[in-house]
């Protein structure tokens, strides 16, 4: 069972296993604005170091920086300050300068919707290679504001959050989806998915959550219906999981590198409208590749 204490910094083992790191990644898109955000921070014990990547998307700019700090207490670096009220609240504040020397910044709360969806179960049962068995996904609201390059604009939409601790080596993995989605009408609701494709072999399992319950699928595919698997390279696709179909609308992509994951390694985020059985809300269908 997750505890809030979740919500923060975990103990590494003692001797720290090689590539044992700490990430938390958050996801929002105002759909009716036309803008969102993504903030990854990676707490990397081993090397006494915060490694933090943020996008804007905003006004018809997408901004990336970077941050490398050494690990101090909670999720803090220069320019970032995250107060945390576990499950429930995220506030959350950067200033950078994006790879152009242009300013960016978020500051915005975070509201979680519903209680973390954890993944320890449907992690165990898809026996990936190289994929951590601690992290659970929480769907929430965002209010605030956003800004590059001097203009700022107000900010209203939905988000996805996740929390992964354990050793990372995606260096075994050839390519992979994940597909984290939050809807709100009538209710909330939400979906996630993972596939794994190793050589020509592809493994994959969702969570479905709604007023039902929590329903792990062994199964989880990605179908494109508009465009191919790459970079910036795809704007629909439907996402099915034995009777689940969730259909997908990119609105923005957001391309970055993460070569200290695994040599070659990339992921691209669509930030999408989802629609699941009458329900609307915002998605992340995201493509991991490793360029070989």
């Amino acid at each position: 069972m997750l505890a809030p204490n979740d919500e923060f910094a975990h103990e590494p083992p003692s001797p720290i296993p090689a590539g044992w790191q700490e990430n938390w990644y958050l996801l929002g898109w105002d759909i009716e604005r036309r803008a969102g955000f993504s903030l990854h921070l990676g707490r990397i014990p081993g090397e006494d170091r915060l490694a933090a990547k943020a996008c804007v998307l905003c006004l018809d700019e997408v901004a990336v920086t970077s941050i490398d700090a050494p690990l101090a207490a909670g999720l803090k670096a220069p320019g970032l300050e995250i107060d945390i009220d576990p499950f429930r609240t995220w506030r959350v504040a950067l200033e950078g300068a994006d790879d152009q020397g242009r300013p960016l910044g978020i500051d915005v709360a975070v509201e979680s919707l519903l209680p973390p969806v954890d993944w320890r179960e449907a992690l165990a049962s898809l026996m990936a290679s190289g994929t951590e068995r601690d992290h659970y996904e929480v769907g929430a609201r965002f209010t605030g504001r956003l800004a590059v390059d001097g203009a700022a604009i107000d900010v209203d939409g939905l988000v996805v959050r996740d929390h992964t601790w354990g050793v990372r080596g995606y260096g075994a993995l050839d390519e992979a989806w994940w597909t984290p989605m939050v809807f709100t009408d009538p209710e909330p609701a939400y979906f996630t998915g993972v596939s794994v494709r190793y050589g020509d072999r592809w493994i994959g399992t969702s969570i479905a959550v709604d007023a039902s319950g929590t329903r792990v699928i062994p199964a989880h595919e990605v179908a494109l219906l508009d465009g191919e698997a790459g970079p910036a390279g795809y704007r629909s696709v439907a996402v099915r999981a034995a009777l689940v179909e969730v259909a997908a609308t990119v609105a923005a992509h957001a391309h970055v590198p993460y070569p200290e994951w695994a040599d070659g390694f990339w992921l691209n985020d669509a930030f999408c409208s989802a629609e699941w059985n009458g329900r609307s809300g915002f998605g992340i269908v995201e493509l991991n590749r490793i360029e070989r």
